[in-house]
């Protein structure tokens, strides 16, 4: 069984990275790389659609800005393939399977879905098989290290591989989703627009405003700056 996985999130100064793994033995017409889907809407639609399909499972990791400030982005990135492929494969016990990513819920968490061959929603736990059973495709020229299955690299794989592109969907809406909520707890920072990436605006913002909780502290040019501890600019340093 092949399982598709994909990230979204490595470039933005703000909010988590999400990288989703996807088991997709049904068709859904419009699967592709998120990127080529500009309507937020219509990554809406197909991402109930994927998780509501027949014999679907799914799952998306969330590492958060602290996470990845303490490890750094691409590290941050392969952990998080790894834990939404191993929720896969070795899903969570009922009680423990988290069904939607929430800014409530601080730190690093895996949300999961399975369906049977009817769409009927089931245990994840039920769902369990040997990781010889499967092979994972991922996007980009890097494998995880401790992937719990076989894995290969596949660079644009999200275009090219229909479940990679079924998890690239999964990883970006289960991002922007959370920009979305956040955006209501730092309205300054207008995230819901930007979705935390380094637009002119938003660097505006965080001279003005400061950096918010959920920003990467070290990332460029926030890691120049100097902020008190309510998160203010108090000096920015001169690079070398």
């Amino acid at each position: 069984m092949v399982i598709g996985v994909d990230e979204a999130g490595r470039g933005p100064l703000a909010g988590p990275v999400c990288a989703a793994a996807a088991l997709l033995p049904v068709d859904i017409p419009g699967i592709t790389d998120s990127k080529k889907i500009t309507k937020e809407e219509e990554r809406e639609r197909l991402y109930e659609e994927i998780v509501a399909a027949p014999g679907v499972r799914w799952a998306a990791a969330v590492v958060d800005a602290q996470r990845i400030d303490e490890i750094n982005i691409l590290q941050a990135t392969m952990e998080a393939m790894k834990m939404a492929t191993n929720a896969v494969i070795n899903p969570p016990k009922p009680k423990e399977c988290i069904k939607e990513a929430s800014v409530d819920r601080m730190g690093c968490y895996v949300i999961c879905g399975a369906n049977d061959e009817k769409g009927k929603a089931i245990e994840a736990a039920d769902a369990a098989d040997i990781a010889d059973s499967y092979y994972a495709l991922i996007d980009g020229n890097r494998v995880p290290k401790e992937m719990p299955c076989e894995a290969e690299p596949m660079v644009k794989g999200d275009g090219r591989e229909y479940c990679i592109g079924a998890a690239s969907l999964i990883a970006k809406v289960t991002r922007d989703r959370l920009m979305h909520a956040y955006d209501e707890l730092y309205p300054e920072f207008n995230l819901k627009q930007h979705k935390g990436y380094p637009t002119a605006a938003h660097m505006s913002a965080v001279y003005k405003h400061g950096a918010s909780p959920i920003h990467r502290r070290t990332f460029a040019p926030l890691k120049h700056m100097c902020f008190d501890e309510g998160g203010r600019v108090v000096e920015e340093e001169e690079e070398e």
